[in-house]
């Protein structure tokens, strides 16, 4: 009887990781129809809660990269809840913590973001492992910052983040890490010091992974924004196209991520007073935003703020009066301090100085 529970389960560990084994392929190619159904029978076959968590982490990336952030996240706290029944989880549950910081990050939840990445930070170091995981973890604490608009605290993570890959190098999250201090120093306006970091990034990119990865065009949408932010209009208008075709072939038309590379492109037709090509580029990207990230998340209000603007340009003030109250009520930190002196200045020039002064206070409140 015990000979023949002991193949039995060995069994069921087979069925598990030829199932799994076979979602990660598919998920590594892009075929994430394919993928997910291997990794629900992964599941029903998991005989260990161990190995039943790997596969719900590995659901949770599947429903994240379809832009299902609801499914992600019960994926990923089904995954940490099985890996708490574990008395050693294997490493893989950071891995799953970052995941869940990731996405929490994705759609505005910073306070819960830092939570997770942090966890899995302490819980590295309480095992002694330090290398790629420990730097992913630092990776995720810098992007949080970078939202937060704490540059300061950014930078220290992600140079966190390239010391721990001293030991154990990989130049995938070595570029993603020099996409991101690219993108602090873009935030600084220090574009000649990001237009490098983020060249490098790029370069990183498409030798490991091609030119139509999803990965190389972010860096590519990163230099693009560079470049724009730098007046360097005729430069940017190939990568941002770049990554907007990318993001729409990988993620699909619904994506957060294509709902930004579309504000890009229209940022770039508004600098050129293209504002007919602009405003449906604006209105579809906010449209996908309400959807996929809700009303309150701030990439919303950016894009809110970016459309009221141009509306100024075009003389069209009631409209953009109505854009920069929206986006003010969601947004934080410099950016609400950037939307509210718009407002403000607007409001000035129709002499309604009352509420310009109004509208300062509460943020400097």
């Amino acid at each position: 009887m015990r000979i023949g529970i002991i193949a039995l389960l060995w069994m069921s560990e087979a069925n598990w990781r030829e199932h799994n084994d076979r979602g990660l392929a598919h998920y590594r190619s892009g075929n994430y129809t394919e993928a997910r159904a291997d990794f629900e029978r992964a599941i029903g076959e998991a005989a260990e809660p161990g190995f039943a968590a790997q596969s719900w982490n590995n659901l949770g990336a599947v429903h994240y990269q379809r832009g299902e952030f609801p499914e992600a996240e019960r994926s990923y706290r089904k995954a940490l809840a099985l890996w708490a029944e574990v008395d050693r989880p294997a490493s893989l549950y950071a891995t799953c913590r970052i995941n869940l910081s990731v996405l929490l990050r994705q759609t505005g939840r910073l306070d819960e973001a830092g939570g997770e990445a942090q966890a899995a930070v302490s819980w590295l170091n309480s095992i002694g492992m330090r290398g790629i995981s420990l730097a992913s973890a630092h990776h995720s604490l810098g992007e949080i910052n970078r939202m937060r608009e704490d540059l300061d605290r950014a930078t220290h993570h992600l140079t966190l983040a390239q010391r721990e890959l001293e030991a154990a190098p990989d130049r995938g999250i070595e570029a993603t890490i020099l996409q991101s201090l690219g993108t602090v120093w873009q935030d600084r306006r220090r574009f000649d010091l990001a237009e490098p970091l983020q060249r490098k990034a790029l370069e990183r990119f498409e030798s490991l992974y091609g030119t139509g990865h999803a990965l190389t065009a972010g860096a590519a949408a990163s230099l693009g924004q560079t470049l724009l932010s730098a007046n360097r209009l005729d430069e940017a208008e190939p990568y941002l196209h770049r990554a907007l075709d990318a993001f729409e072939r990988h993620y699909g038309p619904r994506h957060p991520r294509t709902a930004l590379a579309l504000n890009n492109v229209a940022q770039l037709a508004r600098a050129r007073s293209n504002f007919r090509v602009a405003e449906p580029l604006y209105r579809r990207a906010i449209d996908i935003l309400r959807e996929t990230q809700g009303p309150k998340h701030p990439d919303t209000g950016r894009v809110l703020a970016n459309l009221g603007a141009m509306f100024v340009q075009q003389g069209k003030t009631r409209g953009a009066e109505v854009l920069f109250r929206e986006a003010l009520a969601i947004s934080r930190g410099f950016q609400a301090a950037a939307v509210s002196e718009h407002l403000a200045s607007l409001l000035e020039a129709q002499r309604r100085y009352t509420e310009a002064r109004r509208v300062r206070q509460s943020v400097a409140n």
